[in-house]
């Protein structure tokens, strides 16, 4: 109860419900994209959950999305707008360990044969990601200022951006 100005009382409700989110589908999916991140200190960082927001927004009714972490985590991924999760829990962050990283994402990418790969530009995840392209002769586009479906917007110089086609993007 909370008294205003006049002295009225007035009774204040709060519903601490949590509000049970739609689907993405009820149909199944007959494509998927991946947003890969390594779990930081136990997370998910704050750019990788952009990548994936960024991910299901740009996904369509059709197109599956699945988030591959590396590393254990405590975040409560029901929250998360992805379809399926992969995580490889044994991995361990303490110790740097590029060629494995780069054999489990290709692991996944062939699991769910994903069409796009996303990954936070951020120093381990953009390393990560630079160094599966080089492995893998995977086309890969860094620095995207804006995304759609079709069209990708990077920094060409500080001044101007350019318009390229998605690829596996950072």
């Amino acid at each position: 109860e909370i008294a205003s100005i006049d002295g009225a009382v007035q009774t204040i409700t709060a519903s601490h419900d949590v509000a049970v989110k739609p689907l993405r589908s009820t149909a199944a999916f007959s494509r998927s994209v991946l947003v890969a991140t390594v779990a930081e200190r136990g997370h998910i960082t704050d750019h990788a959950r952009e990548v994936i927001a960024a991910a299901a927004l740009l996904a369509d009714a059709q197109t599956e999305v699945v988030l591959a972490v590396l590393g254990e985590h405590s975040d409560d991924l029901a929250d998360y707008a992805v379809d399926r999760v992969l995580n490889c829990t044994t991995f361990d962050s303490q110790t740097w360990q590029t060629n494995a990283m780069t054999e489990w994402l290709a692991a996944c990418v062939a699991q769910v044969n994903a069409q796009h790969i996303y990954m936070a530009d951020n120093q381990i995840d953009g390393d990560w990601a630079r160094r599966y392209a080089a492995q893998f002769a995977v086309p890969c586009t860094a620095h995207v200022v804006a995304l759609t479906s079709d069209t990708a917007r990077i920094r060409a110089d500080a001044q101007h951006d350019v318009l390229c086609a998605p690829t596996t993007l950072m």
